[in-house]
């Protein structure tokens, strides 16, 4: 004897019982019905996304700044190793 615990509310099930002698290799389908919570799960993942993408562009822009800075701060400096 097979059981299936994982039924999913407001889905198909569709049982395919072959061979008839044998329950325990019958197989079953799930057809889920898509709604429109699984759109509105997708455009809340892709916003989440794009918005940790623009923090990460804004924190290395930043961070390419203060290298540059750093860098002609460098090329600036008097060094007494050269004289």
């Amino acid at each position: 004897m097979k059981e299936w615990t994982a039924i999913i509310p407001n889905s198909q099930l569709i049982v395919i019982p072959f061979p008839q002698n044998q329950p325990s290799s019958w197989s079953a389908k799930l057809y889920l019905t898509p709604s429109n919570s699984v759109l509105l799960t997708a455009i809340a993942l892709i916003g989440v996304c794009v918005f940790i993408l623009v923090i990460i562009g804004i924190l290395h822009w930043k961070e390419k700044k203060a290298d540059d800075r750093e860098k002609r701060q460098e090329a600036h400096r008097f060094h007494f190793d050269a004289m």
